[in-house]
């Protein structure tokens, strides 16, 4: 009877092991959309302040796939301009592709993609 106890408590124990490996997974993934749908949004930007300008677009609207996503024009010089968007996640980043550290300190669970970008005319 011991035996099939002990057998029943590592069973359980496998079983959440494996639950937590898949939820940790999920979140892994769904972080990894948001920072593509991020970068694909900063990268539109950029194409588009190089070519015609972003001016007449609502940008705050393509943003918002992104949870409590939000964007901000950093000033450059020298033809370089940089765009910040960001997000929140669902727990602190970790130090890696999404965390906000360096020049751009977020609070808490935010993630953020960064991209320099050439302006036309140098400015």
């Amino acid at each position: 009877m011991v035996e099939v106890t002990v057998a029943s408590a590592l069973l359980a124990m496998a079983a959440l092991s494996v639950i937590a490996a898949l939820l940790a997974a999920i979140r892994s993934e769904r972080d990894a959309v948001y920072r593509e749908q991020a970068w694909f949004f900063a990268d539109s930007w950029a194409e588009t302040a190089q070519s015609v300008g972003p001016a007449g677009i609502d940008w705050q609207a393509a943003v918002a796939a992104l949870p409590h996503g939000k964007f901000a024009l950093a000033g450059g010089g020298g033809g370089i301009a940089t765009l910040r968007v960001e997000w929140d996640g669902a727990q602190p980043a970790a130090e890696g592709s999404s965390s906000c550290t360096g020049v751009f300190v977020t609070a808490g669970g935010a993630r953020c993609v960064t991209l320099a970008y050439a302006t036309v005319g140098g400015g």
